[in-house]
C-alpha cells in the first residue's frame, strides 16, 4: 500500500518498492510529466535510476535541485 506521503518532499521516497522517510535524506527528484511537478526519492532510489540511466545512455533524471538538500 502506498504512503500518503510516497513521493513528497520529505516525504517519503516514490519507488513503490521502497517508499523509505526522506527526512534525513538529500531529496532527489525527478520530473513528472503527468502534472508537471516532481517526484522525490531516495539516495539509494535515485543512484539506481541514474545506475540504468548510464547503461541505457539516456538522459539523468534524478537531479537535486537547489535548496531541495537537507
Amino acid at each position: 500500500m502506498n504512503h500518503p506521503l510516497k513521493g513528497k518532499k520529505n516525504g517519503r521516497c516514490n519507488r513503490t518498492a521502497c517508499q523509505a522517510p526522506l527526512e534525513d535524506d538529500a531529496n532527489w527528484s525527478m520530473h513528472d510529466y503527468m502534472t508537471g511537478g516532481r517526484l522525490y526519492y531516495c539516495t539509494p532510489c535515485a543512484r539506481k535510476f541514474t545506475e540504468a540511466d548510464f547503461r541505457f545512455r539516456e538522459p539523468i533524471r534524478c537531479s537535486i535541485i537547489e535548496g531541495d538538500a537537507s
